[in-house]
């Protein structure tokens, strides 16, 4: 993604908020899809790695199907 940004560009994503070697949800709003995901330790190495500054990179509480679950969403800057 880092690529795609022009200067200064932002890039605002939510990531996974623990590892997921990759599992598969059958039926997610009506279709399946594939997810997996890094541990925020994880996840702030590789943003950095890329080049980019992080401006925000927090857990976010949300209700989810009547649950309640966390994304850690990403906030980053292209320096």
């Amino acid at each position: 993604m880092a690529d795609w940004l022009r200067l200064r560009g932002l890039v605002v994503t939510a990531l996974a908020r623990k590892y997921d070697p990759g599992t598969v949800e059958t039926d997610w709003l009506g279709a399946p899809i594939y997810f997996s995901g890094y541990t925020p330790d994880e996840s702030r190495q590789f943003v950095t790695a890329a080049g980019l500054s992080i401006v925000s990179l927090q857990l976010e509480p949300i209700i989810e199907n009547g649950g309640a679950t966390e994304f850690l969403w990403l906030v980053a800057r292209k320096a």
